[in-house]
């Protein structure tokens, strides 16, 4: 995992809006989908880079968005380029959950967002979520 935001760094402007899940493993997608909403969140899941961006370019706002990198049609690497060349997406607060094999550098690669892998803690990733969130409770 890399390391968590600082307030400075917590983008504001997205606090009202659900997480946007990305991940082609219907099993995943469901799973983290109760966990955050069990944990207070809203979720929208998508299957692939190619759903979401249609999503968000449709007006959804989300919080957060959590994204797996490999996914068939368009993956998580095409998504983060794409998102990171549009003026309305890029300070949409990116969390890069994955098993891809060399998640950290990938990351990097993508614009230094925080990152974990799928075999990881959930407690941690639920920690980021919420400093990315600031979720009223």
């Amino acid at each position: 995992m890399s390391r968590i935001p600082t307030d400075s760094e917590v983008v504001r402007g997205h606090s009202q809006g659900p997480i946007l899940l990305i991940d082609d493993n219907a099993d995943v997608r469901e799973a983290l989908t109760q966990l955050l909403r069990t944990s207070g969140y809203k979720v929208i899941a998508a299957r692939d880079g190619a759903k979401a961006l249609q999503l968000l370019h449709e007006g959804l706002e989300p919080r957060a968005i959590l994204l797996d990198l490999m996914m068939p049609k368009m993956d998580g690497f095409e998504f983060r380029r794409r998102q990171l060349a549009d003026i309305k997406l890029k300070s949409i607060p990116t969390i890069v959950y994955s098993g891809y094999p060399d998640v950290a550098k990938a990351s990097r690669e993508l614009g230094e967002m925080v990152h974990f892998c799928k075999s990881g803690r959930l407690r941690s990733l639920l920690d980021v979520v919420e400093q990315y969130c600031r979720r009223a409770v």
